[in-house]
């Protein structure tokens, strides 16, 4: 977005604009995480998990179908997995914590609350949480 010459010295659109920006990025910060985690990756983990690297053909979250999200174990496992793919597929975020929700029962979907900082070059992190859907088949 260009900016006016004058309204280059008034501080509170340039505070206004930085604010604008940084909820822009968290948006498709957001989008981009959503897509990548209701992409369904083609291989199992135990697969996945002894490639040296991941690409595009790899993208997505493993199937996760036969985990229960009531059992702390495989919670556990789930949030391994959402931390491994958002490392792997969307470098302007780093997950700090991701928490996996008790689904209502007969739902079809389960929440991740994420936890984590944007990263830019020389700028310090900023600090975002957010809830994501994950699709699964209970």
């Amino acid at each position: 977005m260009a900016v006016l010459f004058f309204d280059r010295f008034n501080t509170d659109s340039v505070q206004e604009e930085a604010s604008e920006s940084k909820d822009l990025e968290l948006q498709s910060i957001i989008h981009e995480v959503t897509r990548l985690l209701n992409t369904k990756c083609p291989l199992p983990e135990r697969k996945i998990g002894i490639l040296e690297q991941r690409n595009i053909l790899h993208y997505g979250l493993p199937d996760f179908v036969h985990l229960s999200p009531r059992s702390r174990a495989d919670s556990r496992l789930l949030a391994k997995y959402i931390v491994d793919c958002i490392a792997h597929y969307e470098p302007r975020f780093t997950v700090n914590s991701v928490v996996i929700e008790s689904p209502r029962p007969y739902r079809d979907v389960i929440t991740a609350v994420i936890s984590g900082a944007i990263i830019k070059k020389n700028k310090s992190p900023y600090i975002v949480n957010f809830p994501i859907s994950v699709g699964t088949a209970l």
